[in-house]
């Protein structure tokens, strides 16, 4: 079966930049090309369309090599607002008033913590490489869980 709209897809997704292993997880997903761009690259829908299992498409992404690191985006933050336990290298999620992101846990003090929620690839050419495990249709269950669109998990 090839990857198509709508198809569930299982794939394999490392991350790498100057050879050096990044990120490496499984994720399966209800294929599309909005949410493709979203999680993984706006040119990965083109590359995925049509791919059958066991094939893989490996491409490069530069969006983040002209990012600036933001040093407003690094805070100290009282221990009771951040989530328990903690442990720095850590990727926690925090809430602003306006929006929900990203951040790590740099330094752990007795009563705060530093974290910081700048991209930790900004500057960086990534290289991506994507392998095709699984491509199913979508079963009832699936169809009748629209929020549900991926789950993952790391290698």
């Amino acid at each position: 079966m090839k990857v198509q709209d709508g198809k569930v897809v299982n794939l394999e997704q490392t991350i790498k930049s100057d050879q050096l292993i990044l990120a490496k997880w499984q994720r399966k997903l209800i294929f599309n090309k909005e949410y493709i761009a979203q999680i993984i690259s706006p040119h990965a829908y083109n590359l995925m369309i049509n791919l059958s299992e066991g094939e893989s498409v490996t491409f490069e992404d530069d969006r983040l090599v002209n990012t600036k690191y933001d040093s407003a985006l690094k805070q100290t933050i009282p221990l009771e607002k951040l989530p328990s336990p903690l442990i720095e290298g850590m990727l926690i999620w925090c809430e602003s008033e306006v929006q929900c992101y990203q951040a790590i846990v740099k330094k752990i003090y007795a009563n705060k913590a530093v974290i910081d929620a700048n991209d930790p690839w900004h500057g960086k050419l990534l290289t991506y490489q994507l392998k095709i495990i699984e491509v199913r249709n979508t079963t009832n269950e699936e169809n009748s869980q629209e929020s549900v669109r991926e789950l993952h998990s790391l290698i």
